[in-house]
């Protein structure tokens, strides 16, 4: 994950995603689901237009990027949930 605002391109956020077949989550016509938990206390501060990119490694080490996109992240409400 990279806030849309870093000139650096440094991510602000680096997850390993599950893996998990589309039939198993109902989602009919799709093979496989690549998935990601992002939890409130890794996004508390997140706020504004964010970056994500999916990036898949082979066993040869070779990097792949078949999907990127945009995240919008509003500012939480209720900043007691967490503590802030």
């Amino acid at each position: 994950m990279e806030d849309h605002l870093s000139k650096d391109g440094n991510p602000i956020l680096s997850k390993e995603m599950r893996v998990e077949s589309g039939a198993d989550e109902g989602a009919e016509g799709v093979e496989n689901l690549l998935l990601v938990t992002l939890t409130p206390e890794e996004t508390f501060d997140w706020e504004g237009k964010y970056i994500y990119q999916v990036s898949v490694r082979d066993a040869g080490g070779n990097v792949d990027v078949p999907s990127q996109g945009v995240l919008y992240v509003y500012k939480n409400i209720d900043e007691g949930f967490i503590g802030g």
